[in-house]
């Protein structure tokens, strides 16, 4: 399965914890989780593709990750995912990621209780 398939079957009430939305995300398709490449921990990785997950985040969080997943190991396809167990103004939070993402090739997710972002650029 595809990431944006993938992404599109998480709800929150799969889970609570990042380490659980790691495992769904990866079974999903077909991924391994916190793999560990030049010494940097990828929370999912296959396919040439790597994913952050941060549950209930702040706006900055899991991008070091990503950046590092993209510029210092080179993965190709790099994915955020800020997870919410609570709601949040969900189109507010994308706007805002998508500033701080803006140009750095790192595609992101924003998901709810009740409502979903995706941005694949």
């Amino acid at each position: 399965m595809d990431i944006i398939e993938a992404i599109r079957r998480i709800t929150v009430s799969n889970c609570q914890r990042e380490a659980c939305f790691q495992d769904y995300i990866a079974a999903l398709m077909n991924a391994k989780t916190r793999v560990v490449l030049n010494g940097v921990e990828v929370d999912v990785y296959g396919n040439d593709t790597a994913i952050e997950i941060k549950v209930n985040p702040r706006i900055y969080d899991g991008i070091g990750q990503a950046l590092t997943y993209k510029r210092l190991l080179g993965i190709g396809k790099v994915w955020l995912i800020h997870i919410f167990t609570h709601r949040v103004d969900v189109q507010q939070w994308c706007r805002e990621l998508g500033k701080v993402l803006s140009e750095l090739g790192i595609d992101y997710a924003v998901i709810t209780p009740s409502h979903k972002c995706i941005v694949n650029e």
